[in-house]
Protein backbone atom coordinates (compact mmCIF):
# COMPACT_ATOMS: atom_id res chain seq x y z
CA UNK A 1 0.00 0.00 0.00
CA UNK A 2 2.78 2.62 1.09
CA UNK A 3 4.91 1.65 -1.72
CA UNK A 4 1.81 2.02 -4.27
CA UNK A 5 1.52 5.69 -2.40
CA UNK A 6 5.50 6.61 -3.63
CA UNK A 7 4.81 4.95 -7.14
CA UNK A 8 1.95 7.29 -7.43
CA UNK A 9 3.64 10.53 -6.19
CA UNK A 10 7.09 9.81 -8.08
CA UNK A 11 4.61 9.56 -11.48
CA UNK A 12 3.50 13.19 -10.55
CA UNK A 13 6.31 13.95 -10.10
CA UNK A 14 8.08 13.04 -13.10
CA UNK A 15 4.45 14.39 -15.19
CA UNK A 16 4.80 17.56 -13.94
CA UNK A 17 8.29 17.72 -14.44
CA UNK A 18 7.79 16.59 -17.72
CA UNK A 19 4.98 18.90 -18.38
CA UNK A 20 7.51 22.03 -17.01
CA UNK A 21 10.16 20.81 -19.20
CA UNK A 22 8.10 20.90 -22.14
CA UNK A 23 6.45 24.06 -21.04
CA UNK A 24 10.02 25.85 -20.16
CA UNK A 25 11.11 24.42 -24.07
CA UNK A 26 7.72 26.13 -25.54
CA UNK A 27 8.55 29.26 -23.51
CA UNK A 28 12.58 29.03 -24.70
CA UNK A 29 11.68 28.16 -28.25
CA UNK A 30 9.09 30.62 -28.51
CA UNK A 31 12.01 33.30 -26.80
CA UNK A 32 14.75 32.26 -29.36
CA UNK A 33 12.11 32.99 -32.12
CA UNK A 34 10.96 36.16 -31.49
CA UNK A 35 14.89 37.57 -29.90
CA UNK A 36 16.70 35.72 -32.80
CA UNK A 37 14.80 34.04 -35.15
CA UNK A 38 12.23 37.17 -35.84
CA UNK A 39 14.17 39.55 -34.08
CA UNK A 40 14.56 42.05 -37.17
CA UNK A 41 11.17 42.11 -38.13
CA UNK A 42 9.65 42.80 -34.59
CA UNK A 43 12.25 45.69 -34.01
CA UNK A 44 10.49 46.57 -37.62
CA UNK A 45 7.39 46.66 -36.09
CA UNK A 46 8.10 48.59 -32.98
CA UNK A 47 10.12 51.04 -35.26
CA UNK A 48 6.97 51.23 -37.47
CA UNK A 49 4.61 51.80 -34.37
CA UNK A 50 7.02 54.23 -32.49
CA UNK A 51 8.84 56.25 -35.13
CA UNK A 52 8.28 58.18 -38.39
CA UNK A 53 11.05 59.58 -41.10
CA UNK A 54 11.18 63.26 -40.79
CA UNK A 55 11.32 64.85 -44.39
CA UNK A 56 12.97 67.59 -44.42
CA UNK A 57 12.68 69.98 -47.34
CA UNK A 58 16.04 71.37 -48.67
CA UNK A 59 15.70 75.39 -48.50
CA UNK A 60 15.31 76.70 -51.74
CA UNK A 61 18.61 78.43 -52.91
CA UNK A 62 18.66 82.16 -54.23
CA UNK A 63 18.88 83.97 -57.50
CA UNK A 64 21.14 86.93 -57.93
CA UNK A 65 21.35 89.30 -60.51
CA UNK A 66 24.95 89.84 -61.73
CA UNK A 67 25.89 91.74 -59.32
CA UNK A 68 24.70 89.59 -56.70
CA UNK A 69 21.49 91.63 -55.65
CA UNK A 70 18.71 89.10 -54.29
CA UNK A 71 15.99 88.50 -57.64
CA UNK A 72 14.26 85.67 -55.66
CA UNK A 73 14.96 84.46 -51.86
CA UNK A 74 12.99 81.82 -49.41
CA UNK A 75 11.77 83.13 -46.43
CA UNK A 76 11.15 81.44 -43.25
CA UNK A 77 7.48 81.86 -42.61
CA UNK A 78 4.25 80.32 -40.39
CA UNK A 79 1.33 78.83 -41.02
CA UNK A 80 -2.10 77.88 -38.48
CA UNK A 81 -3.14 74.27 -38.94
CA UNK A 82 -5.26 72.29 -37.52
CA UNK A 83 -5.84 68.50 -36.22
CA UNK A 84 -9.36 68.13 -36.15
CA UNK A 85 -9.88 64.99 -34.37
CA UNK A 86 -7.87 66.61 -31.38
CA UNK A 87 -9.80 69.54 -30.73
CA UNK A 88 -12.27 68.59 -27.98
CA UNK A 89 -13.86 72.38 -27.82
CA UNK A 90 -14.55 73.39 -31.37
CA UNK A 91 -16.85 76.71 -30.40
CA UNK A 92 -13.19 78.04 -28.92
CA UNK A 93 -11.23 77.09 -32.05
CA UNK A 94 -13.63 78.58 -34.76
CA UNK A 95 -13.54 81.71 -32.62
CA UNK A 96 -9.63 82.20 -32.32
CA UNK A 97 -9.80 81.76 -36.36
CA UNK A 98 -12.90 83.78 -36.33
CA UNK A 99 -11.22 86.59 -34.47
CA UNK A 100 -8.10 85.86 -36.44
CA UNK A 101 -9.28 86.43 -39.67
CA UNK A 102 -11.36 89.48 -38.46
CA UNK A 103 -14.83 87.33 -39.84
CA UNK A 104 -16.23 84.07 -39.45
CA UNK A 105 -14.93 82.06 -42.81
CA UNK A 106 -17.26 79.39 -43.71
CA UNK A 107 -14.02 77.41 -45.56
CA UNK A 108 -11.94 77.46 -41.97
CA UNK A 109 -14.93 76.34 -39.81
CA UNK A 110 -15.46 73.63 -42.46
CA UNK A 111 -12.13 72.08 -42.22
CA UNK A 112 -11.99 72.53 -38.48
CA UNK A 113 -15.26 70.53 -38.57
CA UNK A 114 -13.86 67.60 -41.32
CA UNK A 115 -12.76 64.18 -40.25
CA UNK A 116 -9.08 64.87 -41.81
CA UNK A 117 -6.17 64.26 -39.18
CA UNK A 118 -4.14 67.33 -40.62
CA UNK A 119 -5.59 70.66 -42.27
CA UNK A 120 -3.86 73.63 -43.27
CA UNK A 121 -5.91 76.73 -41.56
CA UNK A 122 -4.29 79.33 -43.63
CA UNK A 123 -0.59 79.26 -45.78
CA UNK A 124 2.42 81.57 -45.36
CA UNK A 125 1.80 84.70 -42.51
CA UNK A 126 4.25 87.08 -41.69
CA UNK A 127 6.34 86.90 -38.64
CA UNK A 128 4.01 89.69 -36.98
CA UNK A 129 0.72 88.04 -38.14
CA UNK A 130 2.23 84.43 -36.24
CA UNK A 131 2.60 86.60 -32.94
CA UNK A 132 -0.81 88.26 -33.41
CA UNK A 133 -2.37 84.53 -33.82
CA UNK A 134 -0.41 83.40 -30.77
CA UNK A 135 -1.72 86.63 -28.57
CA UNK A 136 -5.24 85.77 -29.79
CA UNK A 137 -4.77 82.04 -28.26
CA UNK A 138 -3.26 82.85 -25.01
CA UNK A 139 -6.01 85.55 -24.42
CA UNK A 140 -9.17 82.87 -25.12
CA UNK A 141 -7.72 80.03 -23.55
CA UNK A 142 -5.47 81.52 -21.06
CA UNK A 143 -2.82 79.03 -22.41
CA UNK A 144 0.01 79.47 -24.62
CA UNK A 145 -1.29 76.88 -26.40
CA UNK A 146 -4.84 75.02 -27.48
CA UNK A 147 -4.98 71.42 -28.39
CA UNK A 148 -5.11 70.44 -31.98
CA UNK A 149 -4.38 74.43 -33.53
CA UNK A 150 -1.10 75.52 -33.94
CA UNK A 151 1.57 77.14 -36.09
CA UNK A 152 3.97 75.26 -37.92
CA UNK A 153 7.07 76.67 -39.69
CA UNK A 154 7.46 76.58 -43.84
CA UNK A 155 9.22 78.50 -46.63
CA UNK A 156 7.65 81.04 -48.73
CA UNK A 157 9.28 82.22 -51.66
CA UNK A 158 9.70 85.97 -52.51
CA UNK A 159 10.37 88.62 -55.05
CA UNK A 160 11.81 91.63 -53.85
CA UNK A 161 10.94 95.12 -55.67
CA UNK A 162 7.59 94.05 -56.61
CA UNK A 163 8.03 91.04 -58.34
CA UNK A 164 11.02 92.84 -61.25
CA UNK A 165 11.72 90.67 -63.64
CA UNK A 166 9.12 88.51 -62.72
CA UNK A 167 8.32 87.13 -66.32
CA UNK A 168 12.75 86.27 -66.38
CA UNK A 169 12.00 84.63 -62.92
CA UNK A 170 8.92 82.79 -63.18
CA UNK A 171 7.25 81.38 -59.92
CA UNK A 172 6.67 78.73 -57.42
CA UNK A 173 3.44 77.78 -56.28
CA UNK A 174 2.11 77.45 -52.94
CA UNK A 175 4.11 73.88 -52.46
CA UNK A 176 7.45 75.63 -53.87
CA UNK A 177 6.84 73.65 -57.13
CA UNK A 178 8.34 76.23 -59.89
CA UNK A 179 5.98 77.02 -62.86
CA UNK A 180 7.84 78.86 -65.19
CA UNK A 181 11.13 81.11 -66.31
CA UNK A 182 14.46 80.29 -64.22
CA UNK A 183 12.99 79.11 -61.21
CA UNK A 184 11.16 76.01 -63.49
CA UNK A 185 14.34 75.56 -65.66
CA UNK A 186 17.13 75.33 -63.04
CA UNK A 187 14.85 74.08 -60.66
CA UNK A 188 17.48 70.66 -60.32
CA UNK A 189 20.02 72.74 -58.79
CA UNK A 190 18.12 75.91 -56.87
CA UNK A 191 15.90 73.13 -54.97
CA UNK A 192 18.40 71.17 -53.41
CA UNK A 193 18.63 67.26 -52.23
CA UNK A 194 15.83 66.78 -49.39
CA UNK A 195 16.94 64.89 -46.06
CA UNK A 196 15.15 62.11 -44.28
CA UNK A 197 15.92 61.83 -40.70
CA UNK A 198 14.24 59.36 -38.20
CA UNK A 199 11.60 60.94 -36.06
CA UNK A 200 9.42 60.18 -33.11
CA UNK A 201 5.76 59.36 -33.29
CA UNK A 202 3.50 60.84 -30.77
CA UNK A 203 0.39 58.73 -29.72
CA UNK A 204 -1.63 60.29 -32.31
CA UNK A 205 0.55 59.27 -34.79
CA UNK A 206 2.32 62.83 -35.81
CA UNK A 207 5.75 63.56 -35.76
CA UNK A 208 7.12 64.84 -32.33
CA UNK A 209 9.87 66.40 -33.25
CA UNK A 210 10.92 68.91 -36.00
CA UNK A 211 14.49 69.91 -37.60
CA UNK A 212 14.65 73.08 -35.14
CA UNK A 213 14.19 70.33 -31.85
CA UNK A 214 16.66 67.89 -33.38
CA UNK A 215 18.67 70.19 -34.14
CA UNK A 216 19.55 69.47 -37.49
CA UNK A 217 21.07 72.13 -40.53
CA UNK A 218 18.20 72.14 -43.04
CA UNK A 219 19.50 71.11 -46.39
CA UNK A 220 20.36 74.26 -48.48
CA UNK A 221 19.81 74.60 -52.67
CA UNK A 222 22.38 75.47 -55.23
CA UNK A 223 22.51 79.62 -55.77
CA UNK A 224 21.71 81.23 -59.82
CA UNK A 225 23.77 84.09 -60.14
CA UNK A 226 21.76 85.42 -63.60
CA UNK A 227 23.38 87.83 -66.20
CA UNK A 228 20.37 90.73 -66.02
CA UNK A 229 21.08 94.05 -64.39
CA UNK A 230 18.82 94.82 -62.08
CA UNK A 231 18.92 98.28 -62.47
CA UNK A 232 19.19 98.32 -65.85
CA UNK A 233 15.75 95.93 -65.89
CA UNK A 234 13.74 98.46 -63.52
CA UNK A 235 14.75 101.31 -66.06
CA UNK A 236 13.69 99.31 -68.56
CA UNK A 237 10.12 98.03 -67.33
CA UNK A 238 9.16 101.59 -66.28
CA UNK A 239 10.07 103.48 -69.77
CA UNK A 240 8.16 100.19 -71.28
CA UNK A 241 5.00 101.29 -68.65
CA UNK A 242 5.18 104.75 -69.60
CA UNK A 243 4.96 103.78 -73.42
CA UNK A 244 2.47 101.49 -73.31
CA UNK A 245 0.23 103.95 -71.39
CA UNK A 246 1.24 107.02 -73.49
CA UNK A 247 0.34 104.72 -76.83
CA UNK A 248 -2.33 102.32 -75.18
CA UNK A 249 -0.25 99.13 -76.73
CA UNK A 250 -1.16 95.76 -76.45
CA UNK A 251 2.30 95.15 -74.96
CA UNK A 252 5.73 96.52 -74.99
CA UNK A 253 9.02 94.46 -74.76
CA UNK A 254 12.49 95.41 -74.31
CA UNK A 255 15.52 93.27 -74.84
CA UNK A 256 19.20 94.28 -74.12
CA UNK A 257 22.42 92.03 -74.81
CA UNK A 258 25.89 92.25 -74.42
CA UNK A 259 27.14 91.46 -77.99
CA UNK A 260 30.57 90.23 -77.17
CA UNK A 261 29.45 87.26 -74.57
CA UNK A 262 25.48 87.01 -75.19
CA UNK A 263 24.79 87.76 -71.92
CA UNK A 264 21.13 89.10 -71.87
CA UNK A 265 21.33 92.43 -69.43
CA UNK A 266 18.02 93.63 -69.41
CA UNK A 267 14.62 91.54 -70.72
CA UNK A 268 11.80 93.40 -69.55
CA UNK A 269 7.80 93.81 -70.38
CA UNK A 270 4.50 95.26 -69.79
CA UNK A 271 2.09 94.59 -68.86
CA UNK A 272 4.26 91.53 -66.84
CA UNK A 273 3.10 90.49 -63.24
CA UNK A 274 4.36 90.28 -59.87
CA UNK A 275 5.21 86.80 -58.90
CA UNK A 276 4.66 87.38 -55.09
CA UNK A 277 0.92 88.10 -55.62
CA UNK A 278 -0.13 86.70 -58.86
CA UNK A 279 -3.93 88.10 -59.15
CA UNK A 280 -7.14 86.12 -61.69
CA UNK A 281 -6.52 89.07 -64.40
CA UNK A 282 -2.76 88.50 -64.20
CA UNK A 283 -3.17 84.67 -66.41
CA UNK A 284 -2.51 86.33 -69.53
CA UNK A 285 0.36 88.07 -68.64
CA UNK A 286 2.21 85.01 -67.41
CA UNK A 287 4.04 84.50 -70.18
CA UNK A 288 7.53 86.10 -70.79
CA UNK A 289 7.15 87.88 -74.35
CA UNK A 290 10.85 88.59 -74.96
CA UNK A 291 11.12 84.56 -75.80
CA UNK A 292 7.96 83.59 -76.55
CA UNK A 293 5.95 86.24 -78.73
CA UNK A 294 6.70 85.92 -82.28
CA UNK A 295 6.61 89.49 -84.16
CA UNK A 296 7.27 90.20 -87.92
CA UNK A 297 10.46 92.35 -87.75
CA UNK A 298 9.58 94.70 -90.01
CA UNK A 299 12.62 96.72 -91.39
CA UNK A 300 14.80 95.67 -88.62
CA UNK A 301 15.80 93.31 -90.56
CA UNK A 302 17.19 95.44 -93.98
CA UNK A 303 20.36 95.42 -92.08
CA UNK A 304 20.83 92.18 -92.15
CA UNK A 305 19.22 91.65 -95.57
CA UNK A 306 21.89 94.10 -96.39
CA UNK A 307 25.05 92.49 -94.25
CA UNK A 308 24.17 88.84 -96.48
CA UNK A 309 24.16 90.70 -99.80
CA UNK A 310 27.36 92.20 -99.31
CA UNK A 311 29.07 89.09 -97.44
CA UNK A 312 27.80 86.96 -100.89
CA UNK A 313 29.71 89.30 -103.24
CA UNK A 314 26.30 90.71 -104.82
CA UNK A 315 26.18 94.11 -103.28
CA UNK A 316 28.64 96.75 -102.12
CA UNK A 317 26.91 99.80 -100.41
CA UNK A 318 27.85 102.30 -103.55
CA UNK A 319 26.07 99.84 -105.74
CA UNK A 320 22.83 101.06 -107.10
CA UNK A 321 19.65 100.16 -107.50
CA UNK A 322 16.27 101.54 -108.86
CA UNK A 323 13.59 102.42 -106.78
CA UNK A 324 10.68 102.38 -108.83
CA UNK A 325 9.74 105.60 -107.34
CA UNK A 326 7.64 104.54 -104.73
CA UNK A 327 5.48 101.36 -106.49
CA UNK A 328 6.79 98.06 -107.06
CA UNK A 329 4.74 95.57 -108.87
CA UNK A 330 5.84 91.97 -108.60
CA UNK A 331 3.92 88.52 -109.41
CA UNK A 332 1.19 88.48 -106.36
CA UNK A 333 1.65 92.08 -105.25
CA UNK A 334 2.45 95.18 -105.42
CA UNK A 335 5.12 97.20 -103.42
CA UNK A 336 5.11 100.37 -101.66
CA UNK A 337 7.86 102.85 -100.41
CA UNK A 338 6.24 105.57 -97.83
CA UNK A 339 8.14 108.77 -99.71
CA UNK A 340 9.29 107.81 -103.67
CA UNK A 341 12.48 106.90 -104.64
CA UNK A 342 14.46 106.97 -108.27
CA UNK A 343 18.23 106.22 -107.77
CA UNK A 344 19.87 104.79 -104.40
CA UNK A 345 22.86 103.29 -103.22
CA UNK A 346 22.36 100.17 -100.82
CA UNK A 347 23.74 102.37 -98.27
CA UNK A 348 21.44 105.10 -98.83
CA UNK A 349 18.89 102.23 -99.08
CA UNK A 350 19.05 101.47 -95.32
CA UNK A 351 19.45 104.68 -94.37
CA UNK A 352 16.17 106.04 -95.72
CA UNK A 353 14.25 102.64 -95.32
CA UNK A 354 13.20 101.94 -98.99
CA UNK A 355 10.92 98.60 -98.96
CA UNK A 356 11.32 98.38 -103.14
CA UNK A 357 15.56 98.83 -103.01
CA UNK A 358 15.37 95.85 -100.11
CA UNK A 359 13.06 93.77 -102.04
CA UNK A 360 14.47 94.02 -104.91
CA UNK A 361 17.78 92.67 -103.35
CA UNK A 362 16.37 90.02 -101.81
CA UNK A 363 15.16 89.17 -105.27
CA UNK A 364 19.02 89.58 -106.10
CA UNK A 365 20.34 87.21 -103.64
CA UNK A 366 17.45 84.66 -104.29
CA UNK A 367 15.60 82.07 -102.30
CA UNK A 368 18.56 79.56 -101.70
CA UNK A 369 21.24 82.28 -100.28
CA UNK A 370 18.85 84.39 -98.37
CA UNK A 371 17.41 81.28 -96.97
CA UNK A 372 20.79 80.42 -96.11
CA UNK A 373 21.50 83.89 -94.30
CA UNK A 374 18.19 83.72 -92.31
CA UNK A 375 19.45 79.86 -91.23
CA UNK A 376 22.83 81.66 -90.52
CA UNK A 377 20.97 84.13 -87.58
CA UNK A 378 19.20 81.65 -86.29
CA UNK A 379 15.70 82.50 -87.54
CA UNK A 380 13.04 79.57 -87.37
CA UNK A 381 14.83 77.88 -84.71
CA UNK A 382 15.40 78.69 -80.68
CA UNK A 383 18.29 80.43 -79.41
CA UNK A 384 18.52 77.78 -76.53
CA UNK A 385 18.13 80.59 -73.73
CA UNK A 386 17.61 79.18 -69.92
CA UNK A 387 13.89 79.48 -70.33
CA UNK A 388 11.09 77.31 -70.92
CA UNK A 389 8.51 77.85 -74.19
CA UNK A 390 11.05 79.39 -76.11
CA UNK A 391 9.03 80.48 -79.73
CA UNK A 392 11.14 79.46 -82.46
CA UNK A 393 9.32 82.01 -84.63
CA UNK A 394 7.99 81.48 -88.01
CA UNK A 395 9.98 80.57 -91.41
CA UNK A 396 8.88 78.76 -94.36
CA UNK A 397 11.28 76.68 -95.66
CA UNK A 398 13.34 79.26 -98.80
CA UNK A 399 12.24 76.40 -100.99
CA UNK A 400 8.24 77.25 -101.16
CA UNK A 401 8.74 80.65 -101.16
CA UNK A 402 7.22 82.17 -104.33
CA UNK A 403 8.33 85.37 -105.61
CA UNK A 404 6.04 87.73 -103.67
CA UNK A 405 7.13 85.92 -100.83
CA UNK A 406 10.54 86.72 -101.70
CA UNK A 407 10.27 89.81 -102.03
CA UNK A 408 8.46 90.75 -99.12
CA UNK A 409 10.99 88.91 -96.96
CA UNK A 410 13.11 91.63 -97.87
CA UNK A 411 11.34 94.17 -95.56
CA UNK A 412 10.73 91.85 -92.89
CA UNK A 413 6.98 90.69 -93.98
CA UNK A 414 6.55 87.10 -94.48
CA UNK A 415 8.16 85.73 -91.44
CA UNK A 416 8.16 86.07 -87.74
CA UNK A 417 10.88 86.41 -84.88
CA UNK A 418 10.99 86.78 -81.01
CA UNK A 419 12.54 90.15 -79.79
CA UNK A 420 15.60 87.82 -78.09
CA UNK A 421 16.38 86.35 -81.64
CA UNK A 422 16.30 89.43 -83.71
CA UNK A 423 18.57 91.22 -80.99
CA UNK A 424 20.86 88.28 -81.00
CA UNK A 425 21.17 88.22 -84.69
CA UNK A 426 21.73 91.92 -84.95
CA UNK A 427 24.55 91.68 -82.42
CA UNK A 428 26.68 90.20 -84.95
CA UNK A 429 27.03 93.78 -86.52
CA UNK A 430 27.46 94.93 -83.26
CA UNK A 431 31.06 92.34 -82.32
CA UNK A 432 32.46 92.34 -85.92
CA UNK A 433 30.21 89.28 -87.26
CA UNK A 434 29.67 86.56 -84.34
CA UNK A 435 26.40 85.05 -83.36
CA UNK A 436 27.06 84.15 -80.08
CA UNK A 437 23.96 82.13 -78.42
CA UNK A 438 22.47 84.03 -75.72
CA UNK A 439 22.63 83.29 -72.45
CA UNK A 440 20.68 84.17 -68.98
CA UNK A 441 23.37 82.25 -66.00
CA UNK A 442 26.07 83.78 -65.40
CA UNK A 443 26.98 81.31 -62.75
CA UNK A 444 25.48 78.57 -60.30
CA UNK A 445 27.15 78.41 -56.88
CA UNK A 446 27.89 76.61 -54.10
CA UNK A 447 25.41 76.57 -49.96
CA UNK A 448 29.00 78.65 -49.71
CA UNK A 449 28.54 80.81 -52.54
CA UNK A 450 31.53 79.48 -53.60
CA UNK A 451 31.43 78.78 -57.83
CA UNK A 452 30.39 75.08 -58.89
CA UNK A 453 32.25 73.79 -62.20
CA UNK A 454 30.67 75.42 -64.91
CA UNK A 455 31.05 71.87 -66.86
CA UNK A 456 28.37 70.44 -64.93
CA UNK A 457 25.69 73.41 -65.11
CA UNK A 458 26.45 74.94 -68.59
CA UNK A 459 24.43 74.48 -71.72
CA UNK A 460 26.82 73.79 -75.13
CA UNK A 461 27.29 76.86 -76.26
CA UNK A 462 28.76 77.51 -79.35
CA UNK A 463 29.30 80.75 -81.34
CA UNK A 464 29.55 80.83 -85.40
CA UNK A 465 30.35 83.24 -88.07
CA UNK A 466 27.61 84.86 -89.75
CA UNK A 467 29.85 87.32 -91.58
CA UNK A 468 33.37 89.34 -91.81
CA UNK A 469 34.27 92.19 -89.40
CA UNK A 470 34.39 94.25 -92.84
CA UNK A 471 30.58 93.43 -93.46
CA UNK A 472 29.73 94.34 -90.24
CA UNK A 473 31.85 97.38 -90.21
CA UNK A 474 29.93 98.23 -93.89
CA UNK A 475 26.78 97.42 -92.31
CA UNK A 476 27.74 99.47 -88.86
CA UNK A 477 28.39 102.76 -90.90
CA UNK A 478 25.09 102.19 -92.66
CA UNK A 479 23.55 102.30 -88.88
CA UNK A 480 24.80 105.03 -87.86
CA UNK A 481 23.48 107.13 -90.58
CA UNK A 482 20.11 106.06 -90.16
CA UNK A 483 20.34 108.17 -87.50
CA UNK A 484 21.39 110.63 -89.55
CA UNK A 485 19.86 114.26 -91.11
CA UNK A 486 18.29 112.35 -93.74
CA UNK A 487 17.91 109.18 -91.74
CA UNK A 488 14.46 107.35 -90.32
CA UNK A 489 16.03 107.45 -86.85
CA UNK A 490 17.32 110.98 -86.92
CA UNK A 491 14.95 111.89 -84.06
CA UNK A 492 16.46 109.41 -82.11
CA UNK A 493 19.19 109.59 -80.42
CA UNK A 494 21.31 109.45 -76.96
CA UNK A 495 23.18 112.67 -76.26
CA UNK A 496 27.42 112.48 -76.06
CA UNK A 497 27.23 108.58 -77.77
CA UNK A 498 27.36 107.36 -81.17
CA UNK A 499 24.10 105.17 -81.82
CA UNK A 500 23.77 102.67 -84.89
CA UNK A 501 20.20 101.83 -84.99
CA UNK A 502 17.38 100.51 -87.11
CA UNK A 503 14.04 101.83 -87.28
CA UNK A 504 11.02 99.00 -88.13
CA UNK A 505 7.01 99.53 -88.43
CA UNK A 506 5.44 96.10 -89.55
CA UNK A 507 2.05 96.19 -90.34
CA UNK A 508 0.06 92.84 -88.51
CA UNK A 509 -2.10 90.56 -90.03
CA UNK A 510 -5.87 91.15 -89.73
CA UNK A 511 -7.29 88.05 -87.82
CA UNK A 512 -10.51 88.22 -89.74
CA UNK A 513 -9.02 89.34 -93.42
CA UNK A 514 -6.18 87.26 -92.94
CA UNK A 515 -4.48 90.58 -94.77
CA UNK A 516 -2.12 92.80 -94.21
CA UNK A 517 -3.95 95.41 -91.74
CA UNK A 518 -3.63 99.33 -92.18
CA UNK A 519 -4.76 99.63 -88.39
CA UNK A 520 -2.50 97.75 -86.60
CA UNK A 521 1.14 97.51 -86.61
CA UNK A 522 4.26 96.41 -84.57
CA UNK A 523 6.63 99.45 -83.61
CA UNK A 524 10.09 98.74 -82.79
CA UNK A 525 14.14 99.54 -82.85
CA UNK A 526 17.37 98.08 -82.44
CA UNK A 527 20.12 99.51 -82.39
CA UNK A 528 23.84 99.45 -80.41
CA UNK A 529 26.11 101.73 -78.48
CA UNK A 530 28.58 103.11 -78.16
CA UNK A 531 28.70 102.18 -81.96
CA UNK A 532 32.84 102.55 -81.95
CA UNK A 533 32.80 100.00 -78.59
CA UNK A 534 29.34 98.45 -78.35
CA UNK A 535 28.30 97.75 -74.84
CA UNK A 536 24.75 96.96 -75.36
CA UNK A 537 22.53 95.65 -78.14
CA UNK A 538 19.12 96.96 -77.64
CA UNK A 539 15.80 95.84 -79.41
CA UNK A 540 12.54 97.43 -78.48
CA UNK A 541 9.29 96.27 -79.74
CA UNK A 542 6.09 97.39 -79.22
CA UNK A 543 3.11 95.53 -80.00
CA UNK A 544 -0.43 97.53 -81.26
CA UNK A 545 0.54 100.94 -80.43
CA UNK A 546 -3.31 102.78 -80.62
CA UNK A 547 -3.04 106.55 -79.70
CA UNK A 548 -0.88 108.73 -81.28
CA UNK A 549 1.89 107.70 -83.90
CA UNK A 550 3.01 104.57 -84.69
CA UNK A 551 6.47 104.91 -86.87
CA UNK A 552 9.52 103.32 -84.98
CA UNK A 553 10.67 106.33 -85.10
CA UNK A 554 8.32 107.25 -82.60
CA UNK A 555 7.19 105.02 -80.64
CA UNK A 556 10.32 102.49 -80.24
CA UNK A 557 13.00 105.31 -80.52
CA UNK A 558 12.05 107.17 -77.55
CA UNK A 559 12.30 104.18 -75.16
CA UNK A 560 15.05 103.11 -76.84
CA UNK A 561 16.84 106.16 -75.98
CA UNK A 562 15.41 106.30 -72.51
CA UNK A 563 16.60 103.30 -71.80
CA UNK A 564 20.36 103.54 -73.36
CA UNK A 565 20.86 106.85 -71.54
CA UNK A 566 20.55 105.17 -68.21
CA UNK A 567 22.49 101.88 -68.96
CA UNK A 568 25.18 104.47 -69.92
CA UNK A 569 25.24 106.31 -67.07
CA UNK A 570 24.89 103.18 -64.36
CA UNK A 571 27.98 102.00 -66.38
CA UNK A 572 30.07 105.04 -66.14
CA UNK A 573 30.94 104.77 -69.77
CA UNK A 574 32.00 108.41 -70.69
CA UNK A 575 29.88 110.36 -73.40
CA UNK A 576 32.03 111.54 -76.24
CA UNK A 577 33.11 115.20 -76.74
CA UNK A 578 30.59 115.32 -79.64
CA UNK A 579 26.79 114.69 -78.85
CA UNK A 580 24.51 115.15 -82.08
CA UNK A 581 23.97 113.05 -84.92
CA UNK A 582 26.44 115.14 -87.34
CA UNK A 583 29.66 113.48 -85.16
CA UNK A 584 27.72 110.10 -85.14
CA UNK A 585 28.10 110.90 -89.25
CA UNK A 586 31.74 112.04 -88.38
CA UNK A 587 32.40 108.83 -86.95
CA UNK A 588 30.78 106.95 -90.02
CA UNK A 589 32.94 108.21 -92.27
CA UNK A 590 35.98 107.31 -90.19
CA UNK A 591 34.89 103.50 -90.30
Amino acid sequence: MRASIVYNMQLRILLVGALLAVGYGVVAHRLYKLQIVDADRYKAAVSAQTSKNLHIKALRGTIFDRNMMEMAVSKRVSSIYAHPSMIKDQETARAIMATFLGERSERVEKLLASKHSFVWLQRRIEDDEARRFESIVKEMTGNDEFDGLGLRSEVRRTYPRNGLASPVLGFTNIEMRPKMGIEFQMDRWLRGENLKQPGIKDPRGNVAAGAEDLDLDVPQGRHVVLTLDRNFQYFAEKALKKACEEHDANLAVAVGLDPHTGEVLLMAQYPGFDGNNIREKDVPNLHNFAIEHAMEPGSTIKVLNAAAAIEYGLATPDDITYCENGAYDVPGTTIHDTSKHGWLTLHKIIVVSSNIGCAKLAQDMGAQKLGFAFETFGFGKPTGIEANGENRGLLNPWAEWKPADLAILGFGQGLSLTPLQLTSAVAAIANGGVIVPPTLIRNVLDSDLQPLDEATWRRNRESRIAFSQETAAKVTKMMIDVMGPEGTGSAISVPGYTVAGKTGTAQKIDPVTRKYSKKHWVSSFVGFLPAENPEIVLTVMIDEPKKGAYYGSEVAGPVFSEIARKIMHIRGIRPSASTENDESAAYAERL
